[in-house]
């Protein structure tokens, strides 16, 4: 059976398995207006049309023929875990309705069962497995979303790293990411969370780099209140039973580590102000953009806290030290990209990859997601094309490809965004100011192309003219 979410307004299916005419008659009768019926005679029947078709509830007849119906639950239990089925019992009783629950039947009732009982006991196996179906597609969904595929990478270090990831995910042991900015050190962590025993429960982040200093005890730790109440969120507290990320550790005030040395001596926390410690079960997940160990050395990072964090240690390493993964990392984004600007067709040429392959990316995948969603943006039917990749880079932060001109700040005022209305204009000329033809041009949708044209104050040079849609 294919796992397909259907929709609660769509009538639902039951498949109907007995070989008795008139049984199978008097359920069709009583049904029907309510439900979509498909019957089989057979196991084998009813077999094949589980591998072709998709079902709510498998309404199975004690006695098939010369088989036994208890055989279809038990099929359906381990090889269609998301939909329930429901045994129908003879005369004879030659099953309980425990064993046949015990099998995997979401319940199971008298073959000749009045109409009334028989639709509300359907009704709720149907619901049931509706439940689980949703259940199912979530969980298929997370795991596509923090699998270790989503760490993109061929790369020797690459799958050393995620080998080693998959090792320690499932353990309480505390983990230090360490890797430039960019490298998807965050990523990492939830990903490591969502293979954890404690992915049920929640993952909290708190980043050390956007509070200011004199702030970040009482945001981490949380605030009491005189009355001895905790007013601020405290997300330590807020990670109970999962798992707690703290991001840019090196940035950590002195007597901050010093409080958290205290949590991993004594796992409890005692807000700013308040009495009482509170007990505290957090997996522990760190991250820094510097070397630790030479931070201690020099005295700017406690020893003890140290050793509690770094238990075990991920480096990611930067884009330009694996730009083998560039390839599949750049078809990665594209597609998520499209996906989410419903973009049916984006591709890229092949010079504008080789410019991509000679930048150096002192911004990492962050920087590449960010040159990729610019380029989209002004790329022409959906190809992107060399002249679309605009390397935008801070003072300090050089590229192979595009220096910075003599003079000019190439920031997001700059290079960009004359490169951006410079095309935005044209393809308005060259569709006459139609919104729509123009963004499909562009390879946008049309909401993404009035937000440009408010941002750049674009108006047509016929002021008599209306844009059309």
């Amino acid at each position: 059976m294919r796992l397909t979410l259907r929709s609660g307004s769509e009538t639902a299916r039951i498949l109907l398995v007995s070989a008795d005419t008139k049984l199978t008659g008097e359920l069709i009768n009583e049904l029907k207006d309510a439900y979509e019926i498909i019957t089989a005679d057979s196991i084998e029947h009813a077999l094949g049309l589980l591998d072709d078709e998709i079902f709510d509830l498998a309404l199975t007849d004690e006695l098939i023929g010369g088989q036994s119906g208890i055989e279809i639950v038990r099929i359906i239990h381990k090889s269609f875990p998301s939909m329930e089925s429901m045994l129908l019992m003879d005369s004879q009783k030659r099953t309980s309705p425990s064993e046949a629950v015990a099998c995997g039947a979401y319940d199971a009732l008298p073959r000749w069962t009045s109409g009334s009982e028989l639709r509300l006991r359907i009704g709720k196996a149907i619901e049931h497995t509706r439940i689980r179906q949703e259940l199912t597609l979530l969980r298929q969904q997370v795991a596509m979303e923090y699998g270790f595929d989503n760490l993109i990478g061929e790369s020797e270090t690459m799958m050393k790293l995620k080998e080693t990831a998959r090792r320690v995910a499932p353990t309480d042991i505390a983990i230090m990411i360490t890797g430039e900015a960019g490298t998807g050190k965050s990523k990492l962590a939830r990903i490591i969370h969502h293979h954890s025993d404690r992915r049920l429960k929640s993952f909290e982040a708190f980043d050390c780099a956007t509070s200011p200093e004199p702030i970040i005890e009482a945001e981490l730790f949380g605030k009491a209140e005189a009355g001895g109440n905790i007013s601020s969120v405290c997300p330590l507290v807020g990670a109970q039973g999962g798992t707690f990320f703290l991001g840019h550790i090196d940035q950590l005030p002195t007597a901050a580590q010093s409080r958290l040395v205290r949590l991993f001596q004594s796992s409890e926390i005692i807000s700013m102000g308040a009495v009482d410690p509170i007990k505290v079960d957090v997996r522990f997940v760190a991250s820094c953009n510097h070397d630790l160990e030479k931070m201690v050395t020099a005295g700017n990072f406690r020893k003890d806290l140290f050793n509690h964090v770094a238990v075990i240690s991920l480096e990611l390493p930067p884009l330009r030290k694996r730009i083998e993964d560039l390839e599949p990392l750049t078809d990665s984004i594209l597609r998520r990209i499209a996906a989410e600007g419903d973009m049916v067709n984006l591709s890229i040429a092949r010079d504008a990859r080789e410019k991509l392959m000679r930048h150096n990316w002192p911004g990492n995948i962050r920087e590449l997601e960010s040159s990729l969603k610019r380029a989209t943006t002004l790329c022409r039917e959906g190809c992107i094309e060399e002249e679309d990749i605009i390397f935008v880079t801070t003072s300090t932060e050089q590229t192979i490809d595009q220096p910075s001109a003599p003079g000019h700040e190439a920031g997001e005022q700059g290079l960009l965004a004359d490169n951006q209305r410079v095309t935005i204009v044209q393809a308005l000329e060259n569709h006459d100011w139609n919104f729509t033809r123009t963004a499909r041009a562009l390879g946008i949708g049309r909401t993404t192309l009035w937000r440009k044209i408010k941002k750049y104050d674009l108006q047509s040079p016929d002021r008599d003219k209306q844009p059309t849609s």
